[in-house]
């Protein structure tokens, strides 16, 4: 029980690190004992939002982690808040489901 409390503990401080100057609304939670996945959305317009999703998966003693946004406004500010570091890759433009399927649907 003790090594759950730390895993979410951890898993807490690091969604408190890239929630930094970043005002995002988290959502739902999947927890998959050594995996984590948290949902939210990053408002930006109207009452419209980006999503944001982050991965936690522990293995042994430490934890991986990994994120994926819509958000070209805060992608690199989310991936400098969690890695400490400027990123150098930029943002993965993401495509609406039914525009990427629509040949097929």
């Amino acid at each position: 029980m003790n090594e759950i409390n730390d895993f979410k503990l951890e898993i807490l401080k690091e969604i408190r690190k890239i929630e930094k100057d970043v005002p995002i609304k988290w959502d739902r939670v999947i927890d998959m004992d050594s995996i984590v996945q948290i949902y939210g959305w990053i408002p930006y317009n109207k009452g419209r939002s980006d999503f944001i999703l982050i991965t936690f998966e522990k293995y042994n003693s430490e934890i991986a982690i990994r994120f994926t946004t819509s958000s070209v406004k805060f992608s690199e500010k989310l991936h400098n808040n969690l890695m400490g570091e400027e990123t150098k890759e930029g943002y993965t433009h993401c495509i609406k489901f039914r525009k990427y399927f629509k040949k097929y649907l």
